[in-house]
């Protein structure tokens, strides 16, 4: 199997190439994908890979008025980009370098009436900047070429596909809304996108070096191609010769006109001696590929996002399983690099059980702050990605997350693409400070005109929604469940974390589960118990640590701080308290877990938590009702800990799960209407 490194995420030919390769060729390679905007591929070691594929780049230049900062940009894409990363994959260790360079080197087509065939004695000669930009690139990666180097340059001339951009698109557009259409006859190559993966992976196969031009078997004729189109789409079009005359007189006026006659109806193609190989890769004649291309979607197609991966592997993979039931291609985009609550390891595991369900990942920077620039930039990814894949269904969460989202599926909605939204608990809320209302409430109220279905997840959340929101729909589904058989009473659980923490069966061990940030509290924890022979373990990671290390130091409290762990169930069987001091929650999963568990239960009185626990409650910031509230709890652990078991079982996975199947299905439904 050959590693294969893809330079330039999220490209229409890097993706399509993934996808295609991984349906037909899983076993021949294995691919990554890898971000060359911020610079911080310099540092990725390349060495693990046997092939790089440097599609990253800047296309469709308009070569009108630009400014010279403008141009600069170009050489510095598609020029010094591609030549430092074939320089840095040589030095690696790399065996392939495959680059994109493209037909523009060979300057522009011929106009209307006049042939352009190219040869490979045709010598490049770039019209304009962009041309001459790709052409100083396949030039520098040439050079590097060696025995152990093999460098292998594709020439293609214009590719088009399901998403693709440039003149395909504009010219479908026409093609499925003018009711007539000049005849001119002329000439052009071009490459469908499956044609191309096609060749990739033959090329990528044999590691074959040297320059390389793919096209189509056939040359196109401009309205050969857009009755084609029309055709696939079931719009009637006249094509004929009696309006080539306004193609003429076009051609005759000088600037704008001329240049779109030209461009429309101009002249270049390949040799198709050029294009022939010890290997087939044509496999798609153009009437198919138009037809695949125009073709409506066979099957359906779901997007899951969520800011970072711990919230898609914690909370939406039955989600994701749920989908795939309802026949529906799933797609998932998040932060796997910054992972959230789980580790690096975790998130790279959680990505291969996703390939393994056939799940597509986009590994994207999704901001949980609002930051200008990287909220900018990821929402110019994500809106790539939807407009590329095409969704009939996208679930996003998140309250950045989820805004970046609705705001880039806007268009698609307009074409019927379903949006459904799940606040994990609104950051404005009875008690919330006055900033969060006048930031939060607004933007949210205002992107709720974008959202189809809205699932809110406790009763103060959803009555608010209802209320004064405007999405089509607002539903209340209580959080994301628990899993009633994974999380309940296990004496053996017990004894086996308390052995690990060397306590007694007598000692008192309170436990709290979540982040170690502000928002979760533990520090009135720490100072409630004060001086008392409590043991406080906390399982969860983050930039608190050091902080409730010396908090607990100050209080002489036995503190252990276990980090992330896996067997999480385990320790509700070993803790005799669950404490959940959080000053804000949508409705919390490790409180439901704990509940699950048998474990008797103290938490804040805030949104969400009441929507479980109606006593035990206390003021997340009075240190001394946490101490009352704590020393009640334990007092009477084991009722509350009956009638917690009893009380739960609503809110079990399966009876969650079945409420987000009916909310999928009504989106369905409301599609077809």
């Amino acid at each position: 199997m050959k590693r294969v490194l893809i330079t330039g995420a999220n490209s229409y030919i890097g993706t399509s190439f993934e996808k295609y390769a991984y349906e037909y060729y899983s076993k021949e390679f294995s691919i990554d994908t890898i971000d060359m905007v911020d610079g911080t591929w310099r540092e990725k070691d390349f060495s693990s890979y046997d092939i790089v594929y440097h599609v990253a780049g800047i296309a469709h230049a308009d070569v009108g008025n630009v400014t010279e900062e403008v141009k600069k940009k170009y050489y510095a894409v598609n020029t010094d980009l591609a030549i430092e990363t074939a320089k840095k994959a040589k030095k690696d260790g790399v065996k392939q370098f495959v680059f994109m360079s493209s037909a523009i080197i060979y300057g522009d087509s011929a106009p209307v009436g006049k042939r352009k065939r190219i040869t490979k004695k045709t010598k490049p000669h770039p019209a304009n900047f962009y041309g001459d930009s790709k052409w100083r690139a396949d030039k520098g990666v040439r050079k590097l070429a060696e025995e152990n180097f093999i460098v292998t340059v594709l020439r293609p001339p214009m590719i088009y596909g399901k998403g693709s951009k440039g003149n395909y698109p504009t010219l479908s557009k026409m093609a499925k809304k003018m009711p007539i259409f000049p005849d001119i006859k002329n000439e052009r190559s071009m490459l469908y996108i499956e044609n191309l993966c096609e060749f990739l992976c033959q090329i990528m196969i044999r590691g074959k070096g040297g320059i390389f031009w793919p096209q189509n078997a056939e040359y196109s004729k401009t309205s050969d191609l857009v009755k084609m189109i029309a055709d696939a789409n079931n719009h009637k079009i006249l094509v004929s010769k009696a309006w080539n005359i306004g193609v003429k007189l076009a051609t005759l006026i000088p600037g704008k006109p001329r240049g779109l006659a030209n461009k429309a109806f101009g002249n270049m193609s390949y040799d198709q001696k050029m294009s022939k190989y010890d290997f087939k890769y044509q496999s798609v004649e153009l009437r198919a590929s138009v037809e695949k291309t125009e073709r409506k979607k066979e099957g359906k197609k779901a997007l899951q996002l969520a800011s970072v991966a711990s919230m898609i592997d914690q909370f939406n993979m039955p989600n994701i399983e749920i989908l795939k039931s309802l026949g529906y291609e799933v797609d998932v985009v998040a932060d796997f690099k910054k992972p959230g609550t789980i580790t690096t390891k975790r998130a790279k595991d959680l990505i291969q059980r996703l390939n393994d369900m056939n799940v597509k990942v986009f590994d994207i920077h999704i901001p949980r702050s609002l930051n200008p620039i990287i909220v900018l930039s990821a929402y110019i990814k994500v809106k790539k990605i939807i407009e590329t894949e095409g969704y009939d269904l996208i679930h996003c969460h998140s309250p950045i997350g989820g805004a970046i989202c609705r705001l880039a599926a806007v268009s698609q909605r307009k074409r019927g693409t379903k949006i459904i939204y799940t606040a994990h608990g609104f950051h404005f809320f009875k008690g919330a400070p006055i900033k969060n209302w006048i930031i939060f409430y607004p933007i949210e109220k205002w992107l709720s005109k974008y959202t189809d279905v809205l699932i809110t997840i406790n009763k103060e959340d959803y009555r608010r929604a209802k209320k004064y929101f405007n999405a089509k729909n607002t539903v209340y589904i209580p959080g994301v469940g628990v899993d009633t058989k994974k999380f309940a009473p296990r004496q053996d659980r017990r004894e086996k974390i308390r052995k690990e923490l060397n306590l007694s069966d007598e000692q008192i061990m309170l436990l709290s589960v979540g982040e170690l940030n502000e928002n979760k509290n533990h520090i009135s924890v720490i100072k409630a118990i004060k001086d008392t022979d409590y043991v406080y373990v906390i399982v969860g990671k983050g930039d608190k640590k050091l902080e409730l290390e010396s908090a607990a130091k100050e209080c002489n409290v036995d503190l252990r701080l276990m980090g992330y762990r896996s067997d999480v169930a385990d320790f509700y069987n070993a803790a005799d308290v669950y404490v959940l001091p959080s000053l804000r929650e949508g409705l919390n999963v490790s409180l439901m877990e704990a509940m699950a568990s048998g474990l008797a239960v103290t938490c804040s009185d805030i949104r969400g938590n009441t929507d479980l626990i109606v006593d035990s409650t206390f003021d997340p910031k009075d240190t001394k009702g946490l101490a009352v509230a704590l020393k009640n709890t334990l007092d009477n652990k084991e009722k509350l800990s009956e009638r917690n078991i009893k009380m739960i079982k609503k809110n079990s996975v399966y009876q969650v799960n079945n409420n987000i199947k009916k909310v999928y299905q009504i989106a369905e439904f409301q599609m077809k209407g």
